[in-house]
């Protein structure tokens, strides 16, 4: 059996902790298991279900709790002590170099860099230069590049041979769980007592990257002409209480639903008429992917890429424009009188994005890695 390394910010709720259960759920976990080494805490949201299924948690504290070389000695003494990892692979974006360096340093061979974001705006001039300095350290000590958009690519890396040449891992989803379900749209409904109502969703982490403010602000606008719409938000993270206070004050409570983090995504979404995504950054973002496959129309600013287009299903943007968004919203209540939810989960499975497809790929990706005798596993890329 191989034994995998990632090392994540935490296992809660979020875009690449879903995509890496989604992964980790499908492979054939007596050859190849997870183990997760995390920022601070290992006591996350899925933690439980990853021990249950043999898969280890560690965790490290973080720079902005020891210091940045306090940080670099944990993570060096960490991999010393575990010379068992052969291959790590690191999903913390420009923090990659940090990691990935202690790791060589330790001794281990393989070590992959994944990028996750892209188009990232409103950094402080001081975060700016700090993510510079780590991200040159990730051309240095990795010896493997991946990332989940050829936009995310670039983002991180910063030699053009290196974002040419990286292995772009679509963030695949269970196509067939998030298949349009009636039964469970009505049951749902029924729940949250919106049988007559439209109903708008989002699917995110509460922080400023995810811009469930803008959703706030075009709620407001669009509930003085239509009382009838629902806005369900679904998640958790920092600016959620905040946005909390700001509905309960200005009497929107009865419209605009927190509904916290839930394990039914793909039932929620089948109860949902349509999705908002106005993210002012993202790697792909694959929450799109999974209200495609459930057949909700979407409206996606312009800064998530293009590569999340897998059907027609979704519109892109700009932020700067709320208007067109509003427009936009009232246009697909309309619509939705005479439109018959479609399926497009053929379409998404085509296009690459289904998990078991994705997940047989890593697996024979990991299995080739260790098997192979060229001192520079980079040359391996070229066998994705």
């Amino acid at each position: 059996m191989i034994r995998i390394l990632h090392v994540v910010t935490t296992m809660d709720f979020g875009g690449v902790e879903t995509l890496l259960m989604n992964i980790y759920r499908s492979i054939d976990r007596e050859e190849i298991q997870f183990d997760f080494l995390c920022m601070n805490t290992c006591a996350n949201l899925f933690s439980s279900e990853i021990k249950k299924m043999g898969g280890k948690m560690y965790a490290v504290p973080f720079m902005s709790k020891v210091g940045y070389l306090g940080y670099l000695r944990r993570l060096y003494s960490f991999f010393k002590e575990h010379p068992e990892y052969k291959i790590v692979h690191s999903h913390i974006n420009s923090y990659n170099g940090l990691v990935l360096g202690q790791a060589q340093k330790a001794g281990v061979p393989i070590r992959i860099s994944h990028s996750h974001v892209s188009n990232i705006k409103g950094k402080s001039f001081l975060r700016k230069q700090i993510d510079q300095f780590c991200a040159k350290k990730i051309e240095k000590y990795s010896n493997i590049y991946f990332a989940c958009s050829t936009d995310a690519a670039k983002e991180l890396y910063h030699q053009k041979k290196n974002y040419e040449e990286c292995i772009i891992m679509n963030n695949a989803i269970n196509v067939e769980k998030f298949k349009f379900d009636l039964e469970q749209r009505l049951k749902i409904r029924k729940k949250y007592f919106c049988e007559d109502k439209f109903v708008i969703g989002h699917v995110g982490r509460f922080s400023y990257e995810k811009n469930q403010r803008m959703i706030i602000e075009l709620a407001e606008n669009i509930l003085k002409n239509n009382v009838n719409i629902e806005f369900w938000l679904i998640g958790d993270g920092p600016d959620k209480k905040e946005l909390e206070q700001y509905v309960l004050i200005h009497q929107m409570d009865k419209n605009i639903k927190f509904l916290g983090v839930q394990n039914n995504i793909s039932a929620l979404m089948s109860a949902m008429d349509m999705f908002l995504f106005p993210s002012i950054f993202e790697g792909l973002g694959i929450v799109a992917i999974e209200a495609q496959a459930s057949g909700l129309p979407i409206l996606s600013s312009d800064t998530v890429p293009q590569e999340t287009k897998l059907t027609p299903l979704i519109q892109y943007l700009p932020l700067n424009d709320k208007e067109q968004w509003v427009t936009s919203i009232f246009k697909i209540v309309e619509d939705k009188k005479s439109c018959k939810r479609q399926s497009y989960v053929e379409d998404i499975r085509e296009k690459g994005y289904d998990i078991k497809d994705v997940s047989e790929r890593l697996v024979k990706f990991y299995q080739n890695l260790v098997e192979i005798k060229d001192e520079n596993p980079i040359n391996m890329q070229k066998n994705w």
